[in-house]
């Protein structure tokens, strides 16, 4: 991946999720969801791993809160975002909470990082104190 990286610059993003089994035909597979610990190791691997990518996202909506807080300790720069009309989520079964922006910018800050909003190419719309 590293030799199409450096040759189209066509990734922005890498994203870890969790598997949680239910409805997705991978259960017959892996009849367990993995942990937070595994998804905070491949966060921390894939940071080391795609050094030419430049973002790693931590999505709170697919990890879970407190695991997307851990997982920008672990390496990632990127905390997800409010969506809205989400549908791979609720596709599994599971309950898709609704979080305000305000309340994602005080989770990230909480950890001493600066929030920012930004564009579908990871530029910087705003930038919070």
């Amino acid at each position: 991946m590293g030799k199409l990286q450096r040759k189209t610059r066509g990734f922005l993003s890498f994203m870890a999720w969790n598997f949680e089994p239910g409805n997705s035909e991978l259960t017959r597979a892996v009849p367990y969801p993995l942990t937070s610990a595994t998804l905070l190791r491949v966060v921390a691997i894939s940071r080391l791993v795609f050094k030419y990518m430049l973002h790693i996202q931590s999505s709170w909506l697919t990890n879970g809160l407190e695991a997307a807080q851990l997982a920008l300790k672990f390496g990632a720069d990127d905390f997800g975002r409010t969506l809205y009309e989400e549908m791979v989520i609720p596709a599994t079964g599971l309950q898709m909470p609704l979080i305000t922006r305000e309340y994602l910018r005080e989770l990230i800050s909480r950890l001493g990082f600066k929030p920012a909003e930004r564009d579908n190419w990871y530029r910087v719309v705003v930038m919070y104190d």
